[in-house]
Parts: structure tokens; sequence; C-alpha cells
């Protein structure tokens, strides 16, 4: 598996729309546990719909690593599966209790 990438450069930087948390702005795909440009290093443009200006790059991503992404996903299913209700609903429920213990 392809080895995690660091984020992009600050959007503001690039002329870019900007994030109160530039982090969130990834121009990569997220295959298994890690962000990963194509192969091939091609992009394609992201386009806004309301003003037709450039807003970003995704990877143009190709069979192999669409392949790729399957196997991580049949891996991660079959991780998911075997999981209680419980165990499957933890993600959502930790800010609950996060909140529940903290102080007011």
């Amino acid at each position: 598996m392809n080895r995690p990438l660091p984020p992009p450069p600050d959007a503001a930087a690039t002329g870019r729309p900007t994030l109160a948390d530039s982090t969130l702005f990834i121009e990569r795909a997220l295959v298994g546990d890690a962000w990963i440009a194509a192969d091939s290093g091609e992009t394609l443009t992201v386009v806004s719909p309301t003003t037709g200006e450039p807003v970003g790059t995704i990877p143009a991503l190709g069979q192999a690593e669409t392949a790729r992404a399957v196997a991580a996903a049949e891996i991660a299913f079959d991780r998911w599966k075997r999981k209680t209700a419980g165990e499957r609903d933890e993600p959502r429920a930790r800010p609950h209790r996060d909140q529940r213990r903290r102080p007011v």
C-alpha cells in the first residue's frame, strides 16, 4: 500500500478556497489508510458549479488504483462485519460520551 502523503500546501498560498482548517483540503484519494495520488501522476480539475472557477484537483485514478481501493474496502468490510452492534456504534457514540464527561 502507498505511504501516506503529507497534506497539501496551505490553500490560501495556492489561490484556492480557504478553510478554517486548511488540512481538510486534501487533493488526494483515500485508499485504505493512505491518501494517494494517481500512479500516473495525472489529475482532474474540480470546478465550482456556482462560479465555473477551478477549486482544486483530484487524482485521475486508473484501473490499478481502483483495484487497490476495492481490495481495501473488502478488508475493511470483513473487519466491520465481525464487530458487535455496540462496537459498530462506538465511533458515533463517542462524542456524546465525551460531552457527558466534560465538567460544566
